[in-house]
């Protein structure tokens, strides 16, 4: 037997690092009944190391129990590419960070190193306190044993009221999966991609009527994803919505209630059109793209046939109010006039249909561009002040001033505080970029996920995508981030359920009590973001 061999349970936000030993245990914590809860069990490999090891589970929760080894995966982005970052940051020196939940019952540990398991309990079917023994094995040869204690509140989480977005890159999967877009082939594997999104807490998703002009190097063009059929005689043009049919049925099936429509314009200034493919006199061929001015007559023609039939296709399918026109992305001051004159020609064509953008300048949304704003968390509070609905977002940034964000270089506690930050901002939902975005940047080349985490070393790893393609099973493998994150979500359902029975005010009382403010200020340590939570789920429970 393998004496030095250890095991003990930590946080779920503790980054679990081959090279160190985490530095605090998490012995318990509490759930609500329809939730999945979350915590890892640290193996240390001792003198020897464990080859081919499982865990094994027991207690009234065990069924509902399941495991994930965590990978680390190497963060290939030089941090000099953003100097600005600040020090709330979690580094490793060989550049390796705890990243990927393997699809995999069994593991390896090497001598002197420390491995992190990934555990989830999927909800429990009542309230009470279930003790979760575990047992580390080898060839059904116990190597150590450790107990996690669950206490189940007696509540159900509510249905998030929350518009939530990660953008779904369906070219992303038609080149890494190696399937032909939205064939068969295509659903058998986007069913485990939409999956794995809806559990994550997305209630939005992009849809490609047009392939998407996002991330687009001037003059190239990405895989054609395009779910509206076009045909051009010369004169008139005539659309065919049965692909749009099936995308839209396939994703309410999977729970999906909004709808945000490809953008009408590129970014970075809405100044030419995006790929537009189109049957002409028999021939199928682009008939707009880089080449065409986004204000061209040929292009406000093609709008002016196109919203109008687009618009009273999704009313007739019940989601015009549950849908959003994107037109291009964060403007700024040289191309307001310009977006400002392209929304005035789109909007009376749109009926009821909102439209959605990134913007984070409050006094552009003054001006009447855009109906609902997606801003920057680093500007929300400006949009939140003045009572307006908006959306907040991060990506590449913000990075300076301790925000949330969600790189390999930063602590799983900086990723958790999102769902109350929402709550505290008055937001109406988050939208990131890349749920499963595996190009370079500007789409450039494809790359391989597990080795370029970064977008071809040009972005912050982490920042690109989410999930990872599992192509011998045809569908996803998660970060450790996509469950950090998807627990924020979850707190976020709590603050809904605990507003139910107590109100906001004495909800901000209680988390400003335990330093969470806003998307900047909350606590800077695993353990105290989950007595967050605790104490969360204390109040529930007094006053239910």
């Amino acid at each position: 037997m393998n004496q030095s061999v250890k095991l003990y349970p930590v946080s779920s936000m503790n980054k679990v690092f081959h090279g160190r030993k985490p530095y605090m245990t998490e012995t318990s914590g509490s759930m609500l009944k329809n939730e999945i809860y979350s915590f890892q069990i640290v193996v240390e490999g001792g003198e020897r190391g464990v080859s081919s090891a499982m865990l094994r589970f027991g207690g009234d929760l065990a069924e509902r129990i399941a495991y994930y080894p965590v990978r680390e995966l190497k963060a290939n982005h030089d941090l000099s590419i953003c100097p600005d970052h600040d020090d709330y940051l979690d580094m490793s020196p060989d550049a390796m960070y705890p990243e990927l939940c393997e699809e995999t019952i069994c593991f390896d540990v090497a001598p002197g190193e420390y491995k992190g398991i990934w555990v989830n309990v999927n909800g429990a079917p009542a309230a009470g306190k279930y003790d979760i023994p575990v047992v580390l094995t080898v060839d059904d040869e116990t190597l150590g044993a450790t107990t996690y204690v669950l206490q189940v509140v007696d509540a159900d989480l509510p249905e998030t009221d929350l518009i939530i977005t990660h953008w779904m890159h369906c070219d992303c999967i038609c080149e890494l999966h190696g399937v032909e877009m939205f064939s068969d082939a295509f659903y058998r594997v986007f069913d485990h991609y939409l999956t794995a999104y809806v559990d994550l807490g997305n209630t939005m998703l992009l849809v490609p009527t047009i392939t998407p002009a996002l991330d687009t190097e001037v003059g190239s063009e990405r895989m054609t994803a395009q779910l509206v059929d076009v045909a051009y005689d010369g004169k008139s043009y005539t659309f065919g919505f049965d692909k749009l049919d099936r995308y839209i049925a396939f994703a309410q099936a999977h729970g999906i209630r909004y709808f945000e429509i490809a953008h009408l314009f590129t970014q970075w200034g809405a100044e030419f059109c995006p790929k537009v493919m189109a049957t002409v006199n028999g021939e199928y061929k682009r008939i707009f793209g880089w080449d065409v001015a986004s204000d061209s007559e040929e292009y406000k023609a093609f709008l002016t046939a196109y919203l109008p039939a687009l618009t009273a296709h999704l009313e007739s399918l019940g989601i015009a109010d549950r849908s959003f026109y994107h037109l291009s992305d964060e403007p700024q001051e040289a191309h307001l006039e310009k977006y400002m004159s392209l929304y005035a020609f789109v909007k009376p064509l749109m009926g009821r249909v909102q439209t959605i953008d990134a913007l984070s300048h409050y006094d552009f949304y003054e001006k009447g561009v855009v109906d609902l704003p997606v801003c920057v968390t680093s500007t929300a509070d400006v949009f939140r002040d003045h009572g307006t609905r908006h959306l907040s977002y991060y990506c590449c940034g913000p990075r300076d001033r301790h925000e949330s964000n969600r790189f390999f270089i930063m602590p799983g506690e900086r990723i958790r505080p999102m769902g109350m930050q929402l709550y505290l901002n008055h937001s109406s939902g988050f939208l990131h970029w890349g749920y499963n975005f595996y190009h370079t940047v500007l789409s450039r080349g494809v790359v391989d996920p597990y080795t370029d985490t970064a977008a071809g070393g040009q972005l912050p790893s982490g920042d690109s995508f989410i999930v990872y393609p599992d192509v011998k099973r045809g569908g996803v493998q998660k970060s450790i981030r996509y469950h950090i994150m998807r627990n924020s979500l979850q707190d976020y359902r709590a603050l809904m359920l605990l507003d139910r029975l107590v109100g906001r005010e004495e909800i901000e009382q209680l988390l400003h009590a335990y330093g969470v403010y806003g998307y900047r200020v909350y606590p800077h340590a695993a353990y105290l973001m989950h007595e967050v939570r605790e104490a969360i789920n204390r109040k529930i429970a007094e006053h239910l």
